[in-house]
């Protein structure tokens, strides 16, 4: 009798990764919470093997890149009209513009 041993099949590769959930973000306008619904929702539809690994925490990462780039102040602003008032706004600013433009 011959017993032949064949090797295990790979796993394939995901179908779903986390820049097609990106580009889903932005071509829907989706929030953060409601692309991770979607996410949930194609893992059980085309099941889990399809769907990147650990795609939720590469989608928070992502959102989170730009972070050390900006930085919150309180700005003065100037309101001309009959009286002239001045009082300090919360802002978000972009410290390096130029690291920003060669983000991609």
């Amino acid at each position: 009798m011959r017993l032949s041993v064949n090797p295990a099949a790979a796993n394939p590769a995901p179908v779903f990764t986390a820049e097609h959930a990106r580009h889903l973000q932005n071509e829907l306008h989706l929030s953060a919470r409601k692309t991770n619904s979607a996410v949930r929702c194609l893992k059980t539809a085309i099941g889990a093997s399809s769907v990147q690994p650990n795609i939720r925490q590469s989608l928070k990462e992502a959102d989170h890149q730009l972070n050390d780039l900006f930085v919150v102040k309180q700005l003065p602003f100037v309101r001309e009209g009959r009286v002239k008032e001045s009082a300090e706004r919360w802002a978000v600013v972009c410290e390096d513009l130029e690291e920003l433009q060669s983000v991609r």
